[in-house]
């Protein structure tokens, strides 16, 4: 199986040129129920909501809770909020414009990397991250995943033994924002159009193709994945998904930043230094740059 439409081989740092990364009806609402049907719902519910109180120990289990002091419900109400601030404080400093180069300069300091897949996907700071982890999952069962798996790391211990060579072993990459200017509206609707277009282009492709497939075509593309039929169907269902979610995806700020590389070694003299430009964009949510995530798994941004 050759994943290489899929994947980039051979992960490199940031060129001292900019990377150019190649370009990548709401479900009907449920008919809401008949009074008739929902009402005979709640007497059942009413009547099960008796057996249970008539049960001793559910009695039991109700007065314990009953005797439990007003403070203590009060601190676990506390608590509870305390946690709920804190997911959505950690969820805002870690999703910010600088996410991009972080997730990025980790990849570039890990010395190893298990699943190089999995960890290219963080690059894309959780964007399409479901569709994109389930098609990994079904790659995972080819023949060939392990091969294809053992090459990514040989390439990117190959990689580490450059740098060390390079910079030393305890060598180090950073990151400075020198510079960022703030996208306007119009470039940011602009590059969500640019997305958009893309992702409907993919998406139809894909349609175009599979749409016209019979069992004979599902076999071989099965067996050129080296997967089975009902596998290959679900990849290229996931794939659709992935592409029909960026056909509507909003792009709600951007910026232009200039940013400095530094790395450090005992085989240098002075940190050695990489000025770059990138941009960076809130897509559906998420702080993505399509420069620095150029060697993801998948092609989603253009």
């Amino acid at each position: 199986m050759d994943f290489n439409d899929q994947t980039n081989n051979g992960v490199e740092y940031i060129p001292e040129t900019e990377t150019v990364v190649p370009p990548v009806n709401p479900a009907p609402q449920a008919a809401p129920a008949k009074p008739s049907a929902f009402a005979d719902f709640l007497d059942k519910a009413k009547g099960k909501a008796k057996e249970l109180a008539q049960d001793e120990r559910v009695a039991k289990g109700v007065e314990k809770v009953k005797k439990v002091p007003k403070k203590i419900w009060l601190a676990v109400a506390i608590a509870v909020a305390v946690l709920i601030v804190g997911a959505i404080t950690l969820s805002f400093i870690t999703n910010t414009y600088k996410t991009p180069v972080k997730l990025y300069v980790k990849y570039m300091n890990a010395e190893t990397h298990k699943n190089p897949y999995n960890d290219q996907l963080k690059l894309l700071n959780g964007l399409c991250d479901n569709e994109m982890k389930a098609m990994i999952k079904i790659m995972k069962k080819s023949d060939e995943y392990e091969d294809e798996l053992e090459d990514e790391i040989e390439d990117w211990e190959s990689q580490v033994e450059s740098f060390k060579e390079r910079y030393g072993d305890d060598y180090k990459f950073s990151f400075e924002v020198d510079d960022k200017e703030k996208l306007d509206k119009d470039d940011c609707k602009d590059y969500q159009d640019d997305l958009r277009d893309y992702a409907k282009s993919r998406y139809n492709s894909i349609k175009d193709e599979i749409d016209d497939y019979d069992s004979d075509d599902w076999s071989d593309m099965a067996d050129s994945m080296g997967i089975s039929r009902s596998d290959a169907k679900k990849y290229a269902k996931k794939m659709q998904d992935m592409y029909k979610e960026m056909r509507t995806a909003k792009v709600t700020a951007g910026y232009e930043l200039d940013i400095i590389i530094k790395i450090t070694g005992s085989e240098l003299d002075e940190p050695e230094e990489q000025e770059h430009t990138i941009h960076v964009y809130k897509i559906n949510g998420r702080w993505v740059s399509p420069e620095l995530s150029s060697m993801a798994p998948f092609d989603i941004l253009p």
